[in-house]
């Protein structure tokens, strides 16, 4: 990242504080709390030859609460900075 998008990434910082897109508490987008408490996925069941790939898997259930807020607003609010913690391991 250049000096000037880092500046600008603090900034934002600054001006809009992260919080926990489940509990609210100031300082991350997803607390490990609450990253902790996320449903793993179903195993999916798939008819064989019906797409073309052999599997597919996700970190978390999209019917957990925290799980899907996450994942509205990486996408329908553009808050790229929640990808990396909902990309690593959870503390499980």
């Amino acid at each position: 990242m250049t000096l000037f998008g880092e500046s600008f990434a603090k900034l934002i910082e600054v001006i809009l504080p992260a919080h926990c897109v489940g509990c609210g508490r100031a300082g991350t987008y997803l607390c490990d709390t609450c990253l902790a408490s996320m449903e793993a996925p179903l195993q999916p069941t798939t008819t064989p030859g019906a797409y073309s790939f052999s599997s597919a898997t996700s970190a978390f259930s999209y019917g957990d609460d925290i799980a899907r807020a996450a994942v509205q607003r990486l996408k329908f609010r553009n808050l790229r900075a929640i990808a990396p913690a909902m990309a690593a391991p959870s503390p499980r």
